[in-house]
């Protein structure tokens, strides 16, 4: 793999750790994120708010929104914190 090669690959990881912690976030506060989307008054304003409530940025609030109701079960949380870790993993492997 080329050094450039390396860096796209390294950047594409690093924004779907992003996003993966966004989700951890927003699964971890699943109360507070049904209540934030509920009072909102359109999409626009829950996407702002879901980033206020949670300190994410616009992709990771896109991504809480977008997740479905049947993804909120117990099991899901380690799945995202075992994806986090080995992407974590791939990502000192590619600079290292």
């Amino acid at each position: 793999m080329s050094s450039e090669e390396r860096a796209e690959h390294v950047r594409h990881a690093r924004q779907r750790l992003a996003v993966l912690h966004s989700l951890a976030l927003g699964l971890d506060n699943a109360r507070a994120v049904s209540d934030t989307l509920m009072a909102s008054e359109n999409r626009a304003a829950a996407l702002i708010a879901l980033q206020e409530l949670l300190g994410v940025d616009d992709t990771g609030a896109r991504a809480i929104a977008e997740l479905q109701w049947a993804r909120l079960t117990k099991d899901t949380r380690p799945h995202v914190t075992q994806e986090i870790e080995e992407i974590e993993a791939e990502i000192r492997g590619l600079e290292g």
